[in-house]
């Protein structure tokens, strides 16, 4: 008799956004505006000249589609939350803090090989593409986030991709490995991307990983 195991399954969940059409324009607008009067933010994984990196607030402005995309992604994150932890939902929201940007990637930039370390949940959220994007162009890419496969002639080049449809979008644990392809068509690719950070909640309220390493390498909750 023979029998397959499974071990350490990497779990993203792929969602459809029922109100992109209301809200991809309003970001649209938003972000366009606030490129040309911050035009030299930090580009962090971002690489290229024609891409730029919003400032990590999206989830946080006094408008109706930051209000929105701020309840997507508690929503999103808690479905992958209750998954990992077995029916138990995040904490409420006073121990939730989120931040959120956007990328714009032109011609030619792409995003590097990366992960979003210190936090818990993230995601993407795709806004815009080209016209023209071809299949194997602009792709959210997963290499196996194993090391040792990756040294292996039988698994090392494994690669997950995923096609960058508008409206539409991933949440992942923030320790796996990703990155973005370039693209070669006119146009550009705008996505959004948050990590989501639990706060220890009082002892015994929630059994999760102690947060003291971030609280006192910059992610202070005040």
């Amino acid at each position: 008799m023979l029998g397959t195991v499974t071990l350490f399954p990497t779990n993203l969940i792929e969602y459809t956004n029922p109100r992109a059409d209301q809200l991809n324009p309003e970001i649209i607008e938003y972000l366009e505006k606030e490129r040309v009067e911050s035009p030299d933010l930090p580009s962090f994984s971002t690489k290229g000249n024609s891409a730029w990196h919003s400032k990590d607030n999206l989830a946080d402005l006094d408008t109706d589609w930051s209000k929105g995309l701020r309840q997507m992604i508690i929503d999103l994150s808690n479905r992958y939350y209750v998954a990992l932890q077995g029916g138990i939902p995040l904490p409420s929201e006073e121990f939730l803090r989120i931040k959120c940007w956007a990328l714009i990637l032109g011609q030619y930039s792409y995003s590097n090989y990366h992960t979003h370390p210190n936090s818990d949940v993230s995601g993407v959220y795709w806004v815009q593409k080209p016209d023209n994007l071809q299949p194997n162009e602009g792709r959210f890419t997963v290499p196996d986030p194993r090391g040792g496969a990756q040294g292996s002639r039988l698994e090392g080049s494994s690669v997950w991709y995923a096609d960058p449809k508008v409206g539409t979008g991933l949440v992942f644990s923030s320790w796996l490995p990703h990155f973005v392809e370039p693209h070669y068509q006119p146009g550009e690719r705008i996505s959004i991307s948050w990590n989501l950070f639990i706060k220890d909640p009082p002892e015994g309220t929630v059994n999760i990983a102690s947060s003291s390493w971030r609280d006192t390498n910059g992610d202070n909750w005040g």
